[in-house]
Parts: structure tokens; sequence; C-alpha cells
């Protein structure tokens, strides 16, 4: 019953390491930023687990793997290493292998440009009523896909900040 959400996960240097793994049941990574890492992004390898609105970007290995039964939606999967997603059932609720436009990721910028695939191709999901930065979900005609919602206005709030003293231990 383990609950991820919200987090930027990004930077692991150890390619035998996965930025999120997850065995059990009933567990929940729901807008979290999972990029820059040199293995795996999400790896949920056995169990069950509701995946939303996590954008995974641009890891060294595979960037969405599922075994178990998942709920994979609106999730933005993009640039991984070693493919982007494995065994996941990602429906078109999902950006899977498409640039998504986002603001500036090499930076750590992951809202949504005008313009993106990803904006307005969600479904609305009860568990995820704001979007990683506290604004409401569905602005528009639909969610987005992804983390954060476009505001129309060619920018969301500002990104969350960077967590300090962070520290993972195996």
């Amino acid at each position: 019953n383990a609950r991820v959400i919200g987090n930027r996960i990004h930077g692991l240097g150890s390619t035998s390491a996965q930025a999120i793994y997850s065995e059990g049941t009933n567990n929940q990574f729901i807008n979290n930023l999972i990029y820059d890492n040199a293995a795996q992004g999400l790896d949920i390898a056995a169990g069950s687990a509701l995946v939303y609105h996590n954008p995974v970007y641009n890891n060294g290995g595979t960037g969405l793997r599922t075994q178990g039964s998942s709920t994979v939606k609106n999730n933005i999967v993009h640039q991984n290493g070693g493919g982007n997603v494995a065994g996941a059932t990602a429906d078109a609720t999902n950006l899977i292998g498409v640039n998504p436009q986002f603001v500036n990721a090499v930076s750590g910028d992951f809202r949504l440009q005008a313009g993106s695939p990803a904006i307005d191709r969600g479904v609305s999901l009860p568990e995820v009523t704001t979007a990683i930065d506290g604004s409401p979900r569905a602005v528009g005609s639909a969610p987005d896909i992804g983390a954060y919602e476009f505001d129309g206005a060619g920018a969301d709030n500002t990104a969350p900040a960077v967590p300090q003293n962070f520290r993972r231990t195996d």
C-alpha cells in the first residue's frame, strides 16, 4: 500500500538500480517526474499498482516496465535508452515514444508547451484531482497527460523545488 506522489526522481547514477522499483499490492505512483537516471525509470516487478500522470524521460534503461496487474494511465514515456515500455499495458491514454513538447526537459522543466500532443488527451481519474504543482486537473476539455496541467497561457505554475538531502539506501 505504498503511495509515491509528487516527487522528482533524477540523476541516479547506478546502472543496476531502478529509479522506482515496486512489488506488492495496491501501490500508487502519481505525478512523479522520473528522468535522467542511469537504469530503468519505473519498474513494477510484481503485484498491482496505479501508475498515473508520470513523465518517464531519458532514463538509461527501460522507461516503464510492469508485470502483474497494474493500471497505467496518462503517463508520458519518451526517449528512454532501453526502450520506452516493456510488459506494460499502456493504452491510448498514455503518450509513448512521441515528443511531448516539454518546456525544457534538459533543465528539468516538464511543463507542456502550447501545441503539445499531451494536452487534453488524458482521462479523468478519481485518484488524481490536482497536478504536481497543486493546480486542478482538467483545465481544458480533459486532463492533460503527464504531471502538469497546461493552463492555456503557455506555462503552468512554477516547477517544484528539487528536494535537498535526498538519499537512496539499498
